[in-house]
């Protein structure tokens, strides 16, 4: 899918990358389209395996975990809001 969209992607070892649905898990009820909007947001970095596997970086969901724990909800609102209009 990323190829599709022309989106460049490093190829990682399995330790430093996360499927989509490990991602989603790991932020919590996010759903795989959830994460694809936070990869075009450039919030969460995408990636491959060696395979040709299609993910993210682990440490791209780690930042974002982060951000997520540390942001107020000001912040955290106008995030949303400003992804509508992105």
């Amino acid at each position: 899918m990323f190829r599709r969209w022309g989106l460049e992607a490093p190829t990682l070892d399995a330790s430093e990358f996360m499927t989509q649905e490990e991602a989603a898990r790991a932020l919590g009820h996010l759903t795989t389209l959830g994460v694809g909007l936070l990869i075009t947001r450039d919030i969460l970095r995408p990636a491959f395996l060696a395979d040709g596997s299609e993910g993210v970086t682990r440490e791209s969901v780690e930042a974002e975990l982060q951000w997520r724990g540390s942001a107020s909800k000001l912040r955290k609102f106008r995030r949303a809001v400003g992804g509508v209009f992105h």
